[in-house]
């Protein structure tokens, strides 16, 4: 990596962060990129190498190049900077758009996996907030400093959790306080523990649920970059590949795994499920034991006083209320493994439970429960965990995890065609929970909270200690419902929507040839041509395409395939579409099409939409006729030569 000479602005690369306490000591610069771009070292080593006079693509005219802090060409944040650093006594200073050569691939993987060391290393952070005026207070309620977007963005997390020493800085380049002074107001904009920003707290002694919740809500430009910029944060050391998506956060889940012993990890999303109220609220329930835990299971409620409400609104593992979902795709949420950061917002109070403490809650059964180890397969993870066997194929594994009040987590797993394999149950809450009165726990249909109840030590005392395989990230190989989840099935209403018109048809060359090899020859001019489709008038067809076929008689017949948008109704008048209609007839040479008009009596069996897989077969007289119809990928723009959207035809005629 580079450094900053803050007296010559001239880069020196150095292979390891120097010793805070030396004299190459630095302070390190975190700032929120601006939209329009920042100052690369390229751009640095030019502004540096002109004010000397020696730039190969300029006049080389010594003396009439200006000082390199007077360079107009510098940023202004570069160049004050510099300033505010060398006014504090360091020689040199970071910052992460000029001091990284992004033109080289290796040197950015490095740099990207030993940010946070560089960072921790430092003497001091800067932490630049130029949307804050000095003048305003920061911990007031509403203030342009909680308003920040500094705290918005991804990269800043670790850029606030990495130096001992943060110094906050107003767009004036003017003191508003240090991390330490402002911990209590921070910890209220980020959900970052005080301990952890005043480095009382170790780091890696929090959960790694309650890390994820952390940059939950931050955002950054590149996708990949929700992954690598929490690397430090868990200790991982991982390849970057820009280019990736969202198969970064999976690495680093999965590197995660191997590293962390914590099964926070799999708490995750948060949906509505059924919140089963606190018995003291309702007079009419026996209480019958006061020694019972926080509440009772669904076998102690009334029948004229249920306990269980479906709510609209949304209830998250501890209980609380909120008002929106966290937006999972819905293709993501069967499995393990989750596919952003942000699906950890409601899992800031998951923390993970040592293996003696859940060896004591399962009533010490399970002697050969031990520290969590997973393989990865191309069917999931595997790992051994206590399982709980549910009826309907459904199974509850408990986790080393609980939430706020105390209760064990389980995950809801179904199993899959696949043999051993399971996938997470993402179904709302059925009969596993809402008819079964002896069920304690209560849950988001994706994960459930055991409550403290009468039966919830029997319930937790029958598990099983079982290697079980769960589908952690989508694949082609863990699809287990059989189809492509990221890729939409054209239902019928979407066919409806497809096959419309005006349209053009367009009959392969290779078919007219093959029909033609087998005596079916076309009848109409210029068949290779492209066929224009447009509104059908008193109720004849738009278009009629004729074959002349052999028969066995030894005389011929045509057969007529008659194209032509339904006269009968436009399912969107407004935008003047109309349905695609097709039949099929059969005449003899001698008989005139006119005197067999097409009838639209059967109009709706005759729309392409309702045909299955929009293909129809036809059984005439001398000969069978299929038609397929198949939507062409093209634009919305329409000329006089051809008309969107555009539809290919392929035609088999077997002669009887």
């Amino acid at each position: 990596m580079w450094l900053l000479d803050t007296t010559s602005l001239e880069l020196r690369r150095f292979n390891a962060p120097p010793d805070k306490q030396g004299d190459d000591r630095y302070a390190i610069l975190s700032h929120v990129w601006n939209q329009s771009g920042e100052q690369s070292l390229q751009d640095i080593k030019r502004i540096v190498s002109r004010a000397k006079g020696r730039d190969p693509l300029l006049p080389q005219r010594r003396g009439s190049h200006p000082p390199v802090w007077d360079d107009s060409r510098l940023s202004a944040k570069i160049r004050d900077c510099c300033a505010f650093a060398r006014s504090m006594g360091y020689r040199y200073v970071w910052i992460d758009s000029c001091c990284i050569d992004k033109t080289s691939s290796a040197e950015l993987s490095e740099a990207i996996n030993s940010m946070f060391q560089w960072y921790s290393r430092a003497a001091v952070c800067l932490a630049f907030l130029d949307d804050v005026d000095a003048c305003e207070d920061p911990s007031a309620q509403g203030s342009a400093f909680r308003r920040s977007r500094w705290f918005t963005r991804g990269w800043t997390l670790q850029e606030l959790l990495a130096p001992r020493d943060v110094l906050f800085l107003s767009k004036g380049w003017q003191m508003l306080g240090t991390k330490e002074d402002l911990a209590d107001v921070i910890e209220d904009i980020t959900g970052v523990d005080h301990g952890v920003l005043t480095m009382e707290q170790a780091l890696h002694s929090v959960g790694v649920a309650r890390r994820m919740s952390w940059a939950s809500k931050r955002e950054t430009t590149r996708e990949e970059d929700e992954a690598y910029s929490l690397l430090g944060i868990f200790g991982i050391c991982m390849p970057t590949i820009y280019g990736e998506g969202r198969n970064a956060f999976f690495r680093l889940q999965e590197e995660i795994l191997r590293q962390i012993p914590d099964h926070s990890i799999f708490v995750w999303g948060t949906f509505p499920f059924p919140v089963i109220e606190d018995e003291d609220s309702n007079p009419e329930v026996d209480s019958r034991d006061d020694s019972i835990g926080d509440s009772e299971p669904l076998s102690y409620m009334t029948s004229s006083t249920p306990l269980i409400h479906w709510h609209e609104t949304a209830t998250d593992l501890h209980g609380r209320l909120f008002n929106s979902c966290s937006g999972i795709p819905t293709n993501t949420k069967q499995y393990l493994l989750a596919p952003s950061p942000r699906v950890f917002e409601h899992s800031s109070g998951i923390s993970p439970v040592d293996v003696d403490t859940l060896q004591d809650l399962l009533g010490g059964r399970l002697l050969s429960l031990a520290i969590p180890h997973y393989t990865m397969t191309s069917c999931g993870v595997e790992t051994r965990l206590p399982v709980i066997a549910r009826d309907f194929g459904k199974s509850v594994a408990v986790l080393a995890c609980q939430n706020e009040r105390q209760q064990l987590i389980g995950l809801v797993l179904q199993k899959t065609p696949l043999a051993g394999q399971y996938a997470i149950n993402t179904r709302t809450p059925d009969g596993l929970f809402s008819e079964d009165p002896c069920w304690p726990g209560v849950g988001n249909g994706r994960a459930v909270a055991i409550h403290k109840s009468r039966s919830w030590t029997t319930h937790l005392r029958s598990a099983s200690q079982q290697t079980i395989c769960i589908a952690h990230r989508p694949s082609a190989s863990l699809r287990y419902d059989g189809c492509r989840a990221d890729i939409p099935k054209r239902s019928g209403w979407d066919v409806e929507n497809i096959f419309h018109g005006p349209c053009s048809i367009v009959i392969p060359q290779w078919n007219l040839s093959l029909l033609s090899s087998l005596g079916c020859l076309p009848g109409w001019p210029n068949p290779g041509s492209v066929i224009l489709v447009k509104a059908a008038k008193d109720g004849l067809p738009s278009c009629t395409l004729a074959f002349h076929v052999p028969s066995r008689s030894g005389s011929s017949a045509r057969i007529l395939i008659h194209i032509a948008l339904c006269p009968r109704r436009s399912r969107r008048a407004h935008e003047e579409r109309w349905p695609l209609h097709a039949t099929v007839s059969e005449l003899s040479d001698r008989a005139s099409p006119s005197t067999h008009p097409v009838s639209f009596s059967r109009c709706a069996e005759q729309h392409v939409a309702k045909w299955e897989g929009a293909s129809r077969t036809w059984k005439l007289r001398c000969s069978s006729v299929t038609l397929k119809f198949r939507s062409w990928p093209c634009g919305e723009q329409t000329s006089e030569s051809i008309l969107q959207p555009v539809f290919s035809l392929q035609l088999d005629i077997q002669l009887r």
